[in-house]
């Protein structure tokens, strides 16, 4: 390293910082052990540049070394970073920062004299009084293979490139539709649910040699021209390192026909006779040949953290990872939940189910809802999904055990399963989370995605009963709290209805007043 690096702020864990810029903010500094002196000589030269161009200097006002901050909890799980000590700065702008009417939200990246730091790296959000848009998009899938597939169309089925929903190309208009309601005074932020790469690694062979050739990075880069703060969470795909077979791959989602994907393939030479292979097993596979994790490129690109909590205008924005795919690692979730896995066996190819979230992760949103004022979180996998034509109804009420252990939360799972509402759903710890949105002392509305299918449930957190709903937050009564799953921003099946798309919604004074669906 040659000089120290900033680990926080990140592209998509941004810091937000208050409108005019007064009080500060920090930076979280990673450098090799025995090298804190450069820090004397580094941080003067810091700067922050708006899209404009123009500068504004930092000065230091404290220095903490060899620190443990939250904000970094996922970097911190990292192999490599056992080589690195991290100290925290706290920084002030040497002159007020804010939007520009009519924007109710600006980014400025965080530059040194030469170069740019980190891009993104800090947001400002206008005086709204505790009004607060944003739009929240899920399953993105970036990847280069998908390049590839996009070649192979537009040269042996031209009829097919109008409807084709290249991952990219669907990014790329989602932050044209993002950034002209920026500028129009409509956006604050931007908040990304998981699946943001369809796998880490570019192809199956490329080495190890760096993050600057991964799929992350090329998400990084077009999520760089985002001109609103943005936030992201990783989802089962994101834990993937390896990309799969294109044969196997469920090129359907992406506006081709699955009785053309063999031709298509063929005639572009990308087509094997094997329909299954030993080794398609590595498409699951989570950490690489020195045992590091998949979300390396993640952490240190995007948000060195997966669970994290921000306050804007009058919301408390909570986030919370829902893990790998269970099924490779069907031996973390106990003989007694077997069953369970199986049943969901014919469904798990279209929507796979994720670990879910563990004890701890539990207790944190509890002691957040437990605060009071308006809430949303955010995860990757929902509570609860059933598929096209799914009725809540069916359940009832949902009567959580008061513990995730022992034969009553086994009970609790197979109800919900029974009722056919967890099909591609987070696995682990249902109970708990229902327990935390009916202790909630405030307005709560959840937000998911991974069923690449937009839905909402509304759940009574007094008589625990839930129903199915429109994705929309108008007219929600204080004690229902809606959990919305969002379509997904570009795989969808041909034929089902359905259209890339994200969630937009608004809140005042913390709750969500308005919440609909877009199309891209």
């Amino acid at each position: 390293m040659s000089e120290p690096r900033i680990v926080w702020p990140a592209l998509a864990l941004p810091a937000l910082v208050e409108h005019g810029g007064h009080g500060g903010f920090d930076l979280i500094v990673a450098q090799r052990k025995g090298t804190q002196d450069h820090l004397a000589a580094w941080a003067p030269g810091l700067a922050l540049e708006a899209r404009n161009g123009r500068r504004v200097a930092l000065s230091v006002e404290n220095v903490e070394r060899d620190v443990a901050d939250a904000r970094v909890s996922g970097l911190n799980t990292l192999a490599s970073s056992q080589e690195f000590q991290l100290s925290r700065l706290r920084v002030q702008v040497s002159e007020p920062i804010g939007p520009a009417a009519p924007r109710s939200a600006a980014v400025f990246d965080l530059v040194a004299p030469s170069h740019v730091v980190r891009r993104n790296a800090v947001g400002v959000l206008g005086n709204k009084h505790r009004r607060l848009a944003l739009a929240f998009a899920s399953d993105l899938h970036i990847a280069a293979m998908w390049d590839t597939v996009a070649a192979a169309v537009e040269r042996h089925a031209a009829d097919l490139v109008e409807r084709l929903n290249h991952p990219s190309r669907m990014l790329e208009r989602f932050v044209q539709q993002a950034n002209g309601m920026a500028a129009r005074g409509e956006l604050d932020l931007v908040v990304l649910g998981g699946d943001l790469v369809d796998h880490v690694r570019r192809d199956d062979e490329s080495p190890r040699a760096g993050f600057e050739d991964t799929n992350a990075a090329a998400l990084a880069a077009i999520l760089s021209r985002l001109d609103a703060p943005v936030f992201a969470i990783p989802g089962n795909h994101d834990f993937r390192l390896f990309p799969p077979r294109l044969r196997l791959s469920s090129l359907e989602t992406l506006g081709i026909p699955a009785a053309r994907r063999p031709a298509v393939l063929q005639a572009a030479g990308l087509w094997d006779r094997f329909p299954l292979r030993r080794s398609d097993r590595r498409a699951l596979q989570s950490h690489d040949e020195s045992g590091e994790s998949a979300l390396a490129a993640h952490f240190s690109l995007l948000a060195p953290a997966t669970d994290f909590s921000v306050e804007a205008n009058g919301v408390r924005l909570v986030f919370a990872s829902t893990g790998r795919d269970i099924l490779p690692h069907w031996r973390t979730v106990g003989w007694q939940r077997w069953s369970m896995m199986a049943r969901s066996l014919p469904t798990s190819w279209e929507d796979p189910d994720s670990e879910g979230l563990t004890t701890e992760q539990i207790e944190r949103i509890t002691s957040e809802l437990s605060r009071g004022g308006g809430t949303a979180l955010f995860h990757h996998a929902p509570l609860l999904h059933g598929g096209p034509g799914a009725q809540a109804e069916r359940l009832g009420r949902v009567t959580p055990p008061d513990s995730d252990h022992g034969a009553a939360a086994i009970g609790f799972e197979r109800r919900l399963q029974a009722a056919g509402l967890r099909r591609g759903v987070f696995f682990r710890n249902p109970a708990g989370l229902v327990r935390a949105l009916a202790s909630a002392a405030g307005p709560v509305i959840t937000f998911s995605g991974h069923v690449h299918h937009a839905s909402a449930i509304r759940f009574n957190r007094r008589t625990l009963a839930v129903r199915s709903a429109a994705v929309t937050a108008a007219e929600v009564p204080d004690q229902e709290i809606p959990l919305i799953t969002a379509p997904s921003l570009s795989h969808v099946r041909v034929g089902a209805g359905r259209a890339p798309g994200y969630v937009y919604v608004r809140f005042e004074d913390g709750a969500a007043v308005h919440a609909e669906t877009r199309t891209l």
